[in-house]
């Protein structure tokens, strides 16, 4: 138990020195968006391999390959229209949280 505190601790020291770093340093809007994509790298990463094994265990390699390669077109298709046609920056993010939680809950 003693060790589960010492990491929850860790990690919310952590947040806290990055939260003063974001407060007092300058940086520039290309620095945030590389770091905000690599989070977002880590998180759909983390997720893929916690969901991969399930749903390999439960439709056999077939149907998985085929539903990461489905995820990754629609996720660059996506990328591709938001980035040659631009967005209205709060409806696609209500759409996107939608989409999100439709194909999550599928």
């Amino acid at each position: 138990m003693l060790e589960a505190a010492w990491w929850g601790f860790v990690g919310g020291a952590a947040l806290l020195v990055g939260a003063a770093m974001a407060l007092w340093l300058q940086t520039s809007t290309r620095f945030v968006g590389l770091v905000m994509g690599f989070g977002t790298g880590v998180l759909f990463s983390a997720v893929a391999f916690e969901l991969t094994r399930e749903a390999y265990d439960r439709a056999g390699a077939d149907a998985v390959v085929l539903g990461l390669l489905a995820g990754s077109l629609v996720f660059f298709a996506g990328d591709w229209v938001l980035d040659h046609r631009g967005a209205l920056v709060g409806l696609v993010t209500s759409l996107g949280f939608v989409l999100a939680f439709l194909l999550s809950n599928a």
